[in-house]
């Protein structure tokens, strides 16, 4: 199910596994009103997910499960905001969802230490604090809801300049 565009719409994109660690996403909109998390993937932490939503009563969480990439679009034109936690154990890594999140133009808020942190405070309409604190994350999810949000030209233009295989690969041809 696509969510109501009345509403605004955070959405988490791939894998629901240990990494992303929805839980904290979940806590901090628990009990807000006008706001509504868009789940699009599957994963190993999946199930678990759900089953916290459901014991808490959370009708503001819509889970998707895994879904034709050819349909993705269609979710991101729903969204308002998109969503990225990387857990403090992996944060020397650099999620490759992060580039399709900023190829899209959309606002990002990305929760984060090290190295996810640092590349994306590169790019403009990405707002970044620190990962594991509801308290925080829901604080500036209700900042963000107030403010006129508009898509970033320029981070799609970085993305396919900069980062996309097409464009990189004749610079290492022989």
């Amino acid at each position: 199910p696509i969510p109501a565009p009345d509403k605004f719409v955070v959405m988490v994109c791939g894998n629901i596994g240990r990494a992303l660690d929805l839980k904290v996403l979940l806590e901090a909109v628990e009990g807000v009103t006008g706001l509504e998390v868009l789940v699009v993937g599957g994963g190993s932490e999946l199930q678990k997910m759900r089953n916290f939503a459901r014991a808490r009563f959370m009708d503001n969480i819509v889970f998707t499960g895994p879904v034709p990439f050819e349909s993705l679009s269609s979710y991101y034109r729903r969204s308002n905001l998109l969503f990225l936690q990387v857990h403090e154990n992996y944060s020397s890594s650099r999620p490759v969802r992060l580039y399709e999140y900023l190829a899209t133009g959309l606002p990002i808020l990305v929760a984060s230490k090290g190295e996810t942190k640092e590349f994306a405070s590169t790019f403009e309409n990405v707002t970044v604090v620190a990962p594991g604190n509801a308290r925080l994350l829901r604080k500036t999810l209700l900042e963000l809801t107030q403010l006129p949000l508009a898509l970033s030209f320029e981070n799609s233009r970085q993305i396919e300049e900069r980062y996309l295989r097409d464009q990189l690969s004749p610079a290492y041809e022989v």
